[in-house]
C-alpha cells in the first residue's frame, strides 16, 4: 500500500538495510526499481535468492 501510494511506476526506491529483501520483492510486484543494500554477506546472499526486481538482478559486493 505505501509503495503504491507514495511512488509511481518506474520510480526508484532505496532500501539501505534490506535484510531478507521484503521491500525489494514488494517493489518488483508493483513495478518499481529497488536498490537494496545489505552489509552482512550471508544475509545478502539469502536476499538474492528471494528478491526479484524485474527481469535483471545485478549483484555487487
Amino acid at each position: 500500500w505505501l509503495l503504491a501510494t507514495f511512488t509511481d511506476d518506474s520510480d526508484y526506491v532505496l532500501d539501505v538495510f534490506s535484510g531478507c529483501g521484503g521491500l525489494g520483492k514488494a517493489c518488483g510486484e508493483v513495478y518499481r526499481y529497488c536498490l537494496c543494500l545489505e552489509g552482512d554477506e550471508i544475509v545478502y546472499e539469502e536476499c538474492l535468492k528471494k528478491v526479484v526486481c524485474g527481469p535483471y538482478v545485478e549483484k555487487r559486493l
